[in-house]
């Protein structure tokens, strides 16, 4: 009789080891979007000494944006400016132009843009100044700003 529970038991025992469990699967999507993005800074342009007999070439005036975006992101510089303005004559104006080139050959303004593609790495642009000979111009400081804006 023992033999017969025991034989039961391992019979009852491996019945339940053959049991398979049961499982089931799925699959999920997943989506990233990468947003566009830039970020553009400036270095300050400051102008050597200015002979007002002989104005400014691109040698005595630059300066450096940088502009990182996004990998495969397109964009355009623009540069908006007006006059520059005395520091204690208020009424004392000083025109002037910014360029892409050493040369002066290319203005850059608001329509007239740099434009470039973005690596996600910072992208150097040199900004050069031009400011006409003019010997009635009133001496001291004079000083700007420049809106700088990436489009993308």
């Amino acid at each position: 009789m023992k033999k017969i529970a025991l034989i039961t038991a391992m019979a009852a025992a491996s019945t339940l080891s053959l049991a398979v469990q049961a499982e089931n699967t799925a699959d999920f999507d997943i989506t990233v979007e990468i947003a566009e993005s830039c970020e553009v800074s400036a270095i300050p342009m400051l102008f050597e000494d200015v002979n007002p007999n002989e104005g400014v070439t691109g040698d005595d005036g630059n300066g450096t944006l940088t502009v990182t975006c996004t990998n495969g992101t397109d964009y355009t510089i623009e540069l908006a400016y007006g006059e520059l303005t005395h520091d204690t004559d208020g009424t004392a104006t000083l025109a002037y132009n910014l360029y892409s080139d050493q040369a002066l050959a290319e203005v850059w303004n608001e329509t007239e843009v740099e434009a470039g593609t973005g690596d996600g790495l910072e992208q150097t642009f040199d900004v050069f100044a031009g400011v006409d000979a003019d010997p009635e111009i009133l001496v001291g400081t004079y000083q700007g700003t420049v809106a700088v804006t990436v489009v993308f």
